[in-house]
């Protein structure tokens, strides 16, 4: 260290001082930026990259060489390779990013197409294996997709496998190939399919038909009512055909069916004398074939859902191989052995054996169910006097009288009656109008205190005479004796509204009309339940009578004893 005496020395000491000291700073600034330009020479250094590229950089490409062979391991070289998602051929061997994945379809004539997602992760191949062959799984079924016992499929008019169900296997194209199915008693079916799906194929089979040509013939009875007084035949029940063939069921003209055959349609007409003609299913055992004829109420009838009266039927066994033409005879069935409650009064056919001892004549024991009812009716009828009779909404025309009192009494077999229809002939011109029919009975004429009423039957756009009908009338009006009067009620009155202005009239006789308009009532009843020597007298008050044309018809009366009767 050199130590200086300032003391000794003058301002020559001093200056020499000061310029070593500002030498000093010089050099020490010097030494200051080559630091700091050492420093910034580390940074940039230590901050470059200059190691060797990463071997899974997303720039490195990898490159897949393919190849196609067939199952026996041959090689294909004709083979073609494509981008599945996109189509695009492709050139072999393919390049892409390291990393990436591609669907890749291969593809040689006479070979099923293969895809397979390929990998490039590393330099090297893929192998493709194509199969010349395809399996189609097959099932062949009826029109109720049912399997056909005994049904095989063919290709080509050449057996390819046996069975209703199972698999074939076919040297692949990229054509569609047709399959058909044969089965005895079924028409050919066949169905198309691509080979590059495989399946699965359902083919369908439609049956073979045979004709059956039926005619019904009836014996020993007719389905009509007989109206004695206008000598004409009045239908006042409907008689319902049922066609039954095997187990399948068609009923009134096959409107309704219960066997279902799919698409195969039937739509005969069933009615005696008259021939129908029935495509039906082949097949090689014998089915029965039967008709039934029933008698069944009108609709709106409370008994509507219930078979009354006598039925025929007939049945026979009959090949279905081959067409035939048959007529099938009915007989007739009496009621007491029909399994039908009649006369509903909740039996049928109690005791077969007591109850309809003689098939032809249909005897009976009288302490069973006969089962047979007779149908009657009664018309009444009036002119008009020139003077026109009618109801409406205004106040003084809301009631008509349309059976006096002082008519005959009502016959003793409409109070047993299961049945009783009315009609009274009306007209209306103008607004629909609505009317109902009060009925007051008792023992005699001036104790006509039993009342009932019917619901409210609405008549439109009548401009000529027609019937309204009054179906919900019963023996209960009459279960008070049997004197009884008729008013025709407008609804107006019924409901206590108020007047109209009368353009809602129902007219029941209009002056100046020549005609006789009437009030008609029919009712079924059973003859045991009136007594027979009444019943006879009581006959010959009446306008007409209907009877039943059966044969034996179930009753100790005759059909002669009826037709005997003086009806006038």
């Amino acid at each position: 260290m050199i130590e200086f005496d300032v003391n000794g020395l003058g301002n020559q000491d001093i200056n020499f001082n000061k310029a070593d000291r500002d030498s000093k700073m010089s050099i020490a600034n010097r030494s200051s930026l080559i630091w700091l330009v050492t420093l910034l020479a580390l940074f940039y250094i230590t901050s470059c990259d200059t190691t060797e590229p990463d071997p899974g950089n997303e720039t490195e490409m990898i490159t897949i060489a393919l190849l196609a062979q067939s199952e026996d391991e041959g090689t294909l070289p004709s083979a073609t390779f494509y981008d599945d998602d996109s189509d695009e051929r492709l050139e072999n061997p393919v390049e892409r990013k390291k990393g990436t994945n591609l669907d890749i379809r291969a593809e040689a004539d006479g070979y099923q197409p293969v895809v397979q997602t390929v990998p490039f992760t590393t330099d090297g191949e893929e192998t493709f294996i194509l199969t010349d062959e395809v399996t189609i799984d097959y099932t062949i079924v009826d029109q109720a997709n049912e399997l056909i016992a005994g049904a095989d499929l063919y290709i080509a008019d050449s057996l390819a496998s046996e069975g209703p169900e199972g698999s074939v296997t076919v040297p692949y194209s990229n054509q569609t190939m047709v399959l058909c199915g044969r089965a005895e008693w079924f028409k050919h079916g066949c169905e198309g399919v691509g080979l590059d799906s495989g399946g699965p194929v359902e083919i369908r089979l439609e049956p073979e038909t045979v004709s059956i040509s039926i005619t019904p013939e009836i014996v020993e009875y007719t389905d009509q009512l007989i109206d004695k007084e206008v000598r004409s035949m009045t239908a006042i029940k409907n008689t319902e055909y049922r066609l039954i063939i095997g187990d399948n069921t068609w009923v009134d003209n096959l409107e309704s069916r219960d066997g279902d055959f799919g698409d195969f349609e039937l739509n005969p007409y069933i009615r005696e004398g008259t021939t129908t003609t029935v495509e039906y299913p082949a097949g090689p055992e014998p089915v029965e074939v039967a008709i039934r004829a029933v008698y069944v109420p009108k609709e709106g009838h409370p008994y509507s859902d219930e078979h009354y009266l006598n039925v025929a039927e007939g049945s026979m066994k009959l090949a279905v191989d081959s067409d035939s033409e048959i007529e099938l005879t009915l007989a007739h069935v009496p009621a007491c052995r029909d399994g039908v409650d009649n006369d509903f009064d909740g039996v049928a056919d109690a005791d077969e054996e007591l109850a309809c001892s003689n098939y032809k004549t249909g005897e009976y024991d009288p302490e069973d169910d006969a089962e047979v009812m007779f149908g009657l009716s009664q018309t009444l009828g009036a002119n008009s006097n020139n003077k026109t009779r009618l109801i409406s909404g205004a106040e003084d025309e809301r009631k008509y009288l349309l059976i006096q009192p002082h008519v005959p009494p009502v016959r003793a077999s409409l109070q047993v009656a299961m049945d009783v229809a009315v009609a009274v002939e009306v007209k209306q011109p103008d607004k629909a109008a609505g009317f109902a029919l009060e009925y007051a009975t008792g023992p005699d004429r001036d104790n006509l205190n039993h009342i009932n009423q019917t619901e409210i039957v609405t008549i439109s756009n009548l401009d000529d005479w027609g019937w309204a009908e009054f179906a919900e009338i019963d023996r209960t009006f009459f279960s008070e004796g049997r004197y009884w009067q008729v008013t025709a009620i407008h609804a107006k009155e019924i409901r206590g509204e108020p007047a109209s202005d009368g353009s809602d009239k129902l007219i029941f006789l209009e002056a100046g009309d020549p005609t006789t308009r009437g009030y008609n009532q029919r009712w079924l009843f059973q003859p045991e339940d009136v007594p027979r020597g009444k019943l006879l007298a009581l006959l010959k008050d009446f306008d007409d009578v209907v009877i039943m044309e059966i044969e034996g018809a179930g009753s100790d009366w005759s059909e002669r004893e009826w037709q005997e009767v003086d009806l006038k």
